[in-house]
């Protein structure tokens, strides 16, 4: 795992370089949408979760987080015409994902595909696939698999709007920002692992963009670690969740450093800190940094293309926490590289 972290920055321009080729088909499938359903699993729907917030704010279209069972179970028949269906699966052999597939172009949808292995089944059922180009992944845990996927859904996200080229410019900067978090090193994760190693569970807490990360970081937590981690919106954490929070179970917020959800992520921040919650802030603003036990790095991107590469510092530290706890981060038990959904 730790290895595979190391070599994002390489996966990253690898990725770039590919989707490149592909902007003039990508734009050609995507002209006229009126609305993305995005279907994934696991780290995948993390990284979709992403996708939704990047299209519906820099594109301005209707988009949601479909739910595969509607179509794979219920069989459900939907008028689909006019709608961009996305399916991220980084193996492209999870079957559920590559039934939804055939299911969204039987009811009248263009299908896109966003997987890191080309020839895979689920690049044969869609319209389009982005195959990103991260290479094999050995650790259970996805990594550089999952953040290539974040850059390609970033290339659809600026292919659905009237202002993308914009995006599409700070793009080029982001195996760099990939690189420049690397090279912070391991400690600030060390340091923050080392304290929580002895809690009883994790919250970790995002919104808007930054919510994306945040479901993500807690999916490293309790795969790797097998501690019990809630992730959630902060507006939802504070309607009740934020009441666990104690002594022996610390808090994860994961902030932009500026933008409209700073405010928010702020006060259950200090929440925090009155109950007495240890207190990681992930990017952030000074004063949230301020009040809080550890820090990690935030990526020097804008708002919109900063997740892509600003779940690293969480990768770093779900690696160390695991280590700290006595597990085996790449091959955690009773997890496999592909799951086969029932």
């Amino acid at each position: 795992m730790a290895r595979e972290i190391a070599e994002q920055p390489a996966a990253l321009q690898m990725t770039l370089d590919v989707l490149r080729e592909l902007r003039a088909e990508l734009r050609a499938l995507v002209r006229g949408t009126e609305r993305v359903v995005f279907f994934a699993r696991g780290s995948s729907d993390s990284a979709a979760t992403y996708g939704r917030y990047l299209v519906e704010i820099t594109a301005g279209l209707p988009s949601a987080m479909g739910a595969p069972s509607v179509a794979t179970l219920y069989r459900s028949h939907q008028d689909l015409v006019g709608t961009l269906v996305v399916l991220c699966s980084q193996s492209g052999r999870t079957e559920e994902i590559s039934e939804v597939a055939e299911w969204a172009r039987r009811c009248g949808a263009r299908t896109l595909a966003v997987t890191n292995e080309a020839g895979s089944p689920l690049t044969r059922a869609v319209d389009l696939a982005l195959v990103t180009a991260a290479g094999r992944e050995r650790a259970v845990p996805a990594t550089k698999s999952h953040t290539t996927c974040l850059l390609a859904l970033a290339e659809v996200g600026a292919a659905l709007s009237p202002t993308g080229d914009h995006l599409v410019r700070e793009l080029a900067q982001v195996p760099d920002e990939a690189a420049r978090l690397l090279a912070i090193g391991m400690d600030p994760a060390a340091h923050a692992a080392a304290v929580i190693a002895g809690a009883r569970a994790l919250a970790v807490t995002g919104r808007g963009f930054t919510y994306a990360t945040a479901l993500e970081l807690a999916l490293k937590v309790e795969e790797t670690s097998l501690l019990p981690c809630l992730g959630l919106s902060q507006a939802d954490f504070q309607h009740g969740p934020q009441a666990v929070l104690d002594l022996a179970t610390p808090l994860v917020v994961v902030s932009a450093a500026a933008g409209p959800t700073v405010t928010g992520l702020h006060s259950v921040a200090e929440s925090a800190v009155r109950r007495g919650s240890p207190l990681v802030v992930v990017g952030g603003t000074p004063a949230m940094q301020e009040i809080a036990d550890w820090t990690l790095p935030g990526a020097a991107l804008s708002e919109a293309a900063a997740p892509i590469v600003g779940i690293i510092p969480g990768q770093l530290f779900a690696e160390a926490l695991a280590r700290d706890l006595g597990r085996d981060p790449d091959a955690p038990p009773g997890l496999d590289k592909v799951t086969h959904t029932a």
